[in-house]
């Protein structure tokens, strides 16, 4: 039965669908590139927004070292789910609803780490006296400013 519905499905669907994986993985893999090699998130990554690249750097550290406080088993769910999809990529015949599985828990992976640099943020700036969030507000301008100058 899968034979008839591979048959079935146009090419472009197929490469639509071979695109939309590889972005996945591109984007999955830069971050969990920087988790497990318990590097430093640079500017220019997509979990430290403006606001978090904002801060004073030793803010920043400070959140970075909390973001890739990881423990030892939700690295090791991520990198068994990288193996899981390869091993269903190398296999005869794709089993897409389990590649979207592992894919789906990936992606809400990422995103609990996101809504943590969120809360920490919103700590940190509840901290801040008002000259401090003064400075921050400005710095947090020209990161924006930049931005539309390119």
């Amino acid at each position: 039965m899968q034979n008839a519905l591979k048959k079935k499905l146009p090419l472009w669907i197929k490469i639509g669908f071979a695109i939309s994986l590889a972005l996945n993985f591109l984007i999955v893999g830069i971050v969990l590139g920087r988790v497990f090699t318990n590097q430093p998130v640079r500017a220019g990554s997509q979990i430290f927004s403006p606001y978090a690249r904002a801060l004073d750097p030793s803010d920043r550290r400070q959140i970075s070292q909390q973001l890739f406080n990881v423990s030892p088993e939700q690295m090791q769910g991520m990198r068994r789910g990288f193996q899981d999809v390869f091993d269903l990529l190398r296999a005869e015949t794709l089993d897409t609803d389990a590649v979207e599985r592992i894919l789906s828990d990936q992606s809400t992976f990422l995103m609990d780490r996101q809504k943590f640099v969120q809360s920490m943020l919103i700590q940190r700036l509840q901290t801040m006296t008002h000259e401090e969030r003064l400075s921050y507000v400005d710095r947090l301008e020209k990161i924006l400013q930049r931005r539309r100058m390119r």
